[in-house]
C-alpha cells in the first residue's frame, strides 16, 4: 500500500493533525514570566448536533508547504482550528485561509479540501462527533485517479477516539494548545465532560484519581469524568492539545490552585 492509501485510510479514521514541536505561537510566550499551565490558543464552538451515542476523535496535522489533504466529507461535525501558520479550506473552488488560533466547523456532506499555499509549515487540530458506529470521513476521489499527480498530503501525528454513551445537550467544544512549564505539577479543575488530551511534545504525567499515565509526543489519553486529576512534567516544557466536549458555556480544562514549578 503506497503513502497515498495509507494517508487516506488515516483520514477515513482520525482526520486531521499537529507536529511534535514548539511551535511559533507558542514560542511567543517564552519571554513573559511563565505560569506552571499556560492556555496558549482557545477556540469555543456551539454544537449544532449532539447524538444520542456518540464516537468522538481528536487529531492534530502538519502541513507542509504545498501539502494538502484529499478531497473528503464528514459524516458528523468537525471542529478545526489553527494553532500554527495559515490553512486554506476550499469548497467549490472557493478559498478561506484561517491563521493560528483561528478555525472554523465542517458540516456534514459537505465537499472540501484543506491545504497550505504558503511557503511555512502550518499545524491544525480537527476534533470529530459523529454517531456511534459511523465513520468520520469519507473519501471523494475518482477510482482512476492519477495518485503521482496528486499533491503532498498532511502528516497525521497524533489520534485518539472515544465513546460517548452520553453527552451534554446543548454542548460546547473548546480546543485548547496548554503549556506546562519544566518541572510543573498542576492540579486540575474537574469537568462536566470528555475531554481528549494528545501531547505535542515533552513529557507528561497525567494524574486521573489514583492511577497515573506518562505520555510522549504524539500519545494520547482520554479523560472522562474524574474525582481529581493533575498534569506533572519533567525538566522540559511541554505542550499538549485538548478537545473539552463540555454543556453550554461551562469551562474546559483549567488548573486549579497550583502547588508550584
Amino acid at each position: 500500500m503506497n503513502g497515498t492509501r495509507m494517508l487516506a485510510q488515516a483520514l477515513a479514521v482520525a482526520a486531521l493533525a499537529i507536529v511534535p514541536s514548539v511551535s511559533q505561537v507558542l514560542a511567543a510566550t517564552a519571554a513573559e514570566p511563565a505560569a506552571a499551565m499556560t492556555t496558549v490558543i482557545e477556540r469555543r464552538e456551539q454544537a449544532a448536533e449532539v447524538p444520542s451515542v456518540a464516537d468522538l476523535y481528536q487529531s492534530v496535522l502538519n502541513f507542509e508547504p504545498g501539502a494538502w489533504t484529499l478531497t473528503h466529507s464528514h459524516n458528523g461535525q468537525s471542529y478545526n482550528t489553527v494553532v500554527e501558520g495559515a490553512v486554506t479550506l476550499r469548497i467549490d473552488g472557493a478559498d478561506q485561509t484561517f491563521k493560528a488560533g483561528e478555525g472554523w466547523v465542517d458540516q456534514p456532506n459537505v465537499v472540501h479540501l484543506v491545504g497550505n499555499e504558503t511557503d511555512q509549515s502550518a499545524r491544525m487540530i480537527a476534533s470529530f462527533v459523529v454517531q456511534h458506529g459511523v465513520e468520520p470521513s469519507a473519501l471523494v476521489l475518482p477510482d482512476d485517479v492519477d495518485e503521482d499527480s496528486l499533491p503532498p498530503q498532511p502528516e497525521l501525528i497524533a489520534a485518539t477516539r472515544t465513546l460517548a454513551p452520553s453527552l451534554p445537550q446543548p454542548m460546547d467544544v473548546v480546543q485548547q494548545v496548554v503549556e506546562l512549564q519544566p518541572g510543573a505539577s498542576v492540579p486540575l479543575q474537574a469537568t462536566s465532560g470528555i475531554t481528549l488530551v494528545s501531547v505535542i511534545d515533552g513529557t507528561v504525567s497525567i494524574g486521573l484519581d489514583d492511577t497515573t499515565y506518562q505520555r510522549t509526543p504524539g500519545q494520547s489519553l482520554n479523560e472522562t469524568s474524574v474525582q481529581s486529576a493533575s498534569y506533572t512534567t519533567a525538566d522540559a516544557p511541554a505542550h499538549i492539545v485538548t478537545t473539552s466536549f463540555v454543556p453550554r458555556d461551562a469551562s474546559p480544562l483549567v488548573s486549579a490552585p497550583q502547588s508550584g514549578l
